[in-house]
């Protein structure tokens, strides 16, 4: 039987192939099947462990705690705590405050004025004096409403002034219908020294919503 031999063409596939063998084995190898590895850095995308392969995760929970909870962006709220004390804390001092929801009810609403936020006196249902009697303290006040009840069967008038010797930003005379009451909103209106209150006659009961 006759040798055939290998002519230059077939030499020259032969050798191409064992290249590619021998490149496919060099890959493989990168591949770890166990062991410490390598450091490996993910900037996106999906990190995906096999099975008995340990991951360390704790420069990743550092990037993403970073992430959700940026100083620049909380102004440094970055625990639990440090929100439920925003959600339950309220503005104290001269600050205002409007209609807030809580688990114990409605908080206490005062009203934007010009004067301070503590309730003055005369809100309390009393007889309307039949002379010029002061109201509240003597302080400027600013009264929000005032409320009057007449048991006369006639008409009867009440005046609000405020307490300086000459009265010049509240000189307010209402008339009560008989047996009727009266409301007026009187919008924060400011009364200097306090309010002075008088009714023309008796039985005439009422209050003056202020504040001081």
């Amino acid at each position: 039987m006759k040798k055939r031999k290998l002519n230059r063409n077939g030499w020259l596939c032969l050798i191409v192939l064992g290249l590619l063998i021998a490149g496919g084995i060099g890959h493989s190898q990168l591949q770890q099947s166990g062991g410490p590895g390598s450091a490996v850095t993910v900037t996106s995308g999906t990190v995906t462990a096999n099975a008995g392969t340990n991951l360390n995760t704790s420069n990743l929970d550092v990037a993403l705690s970073t992430r959700l909870k940026p100083a620049d962006t909380l102004a440094g709220v970055t625990t639990v705590a440090a929100v439920t004390a925003i959600t339950n804390a309220l503005p104290a001092g001269t600050n205002v405050i409007g209609h807030v929801i809580t688990d114990s009810g409605l908080v206490n609403v005062v009203p934007k004025t010009s004067c301070g936020n503590t309730l003055a006196t005369g809100s309390t249902l009393a007889a309307v004096p039949t002379s010029p009697t002061l109201l509240t303290s003597a302080t400027t006040a600013c009264a929000v409403a005032a409320v009057f009840f007449n048991t006369n069967s006639g008409a009867q008038t009440v005046t609000l002034t405020d307490n300086t010797a000459t009265p010049v930003n509240a000189v307010l005379t209402f008339s009560v219908p008989g047996f009727s009451n009266l409301i007026e909103d009187l919008h924060g209106g400011a009364f200097n020294l306090g309010i002075k209150w008088s009714a023309g006659g008796t039985g005439v009961t009422g209050y003056v919503v202020a504040y001081q």
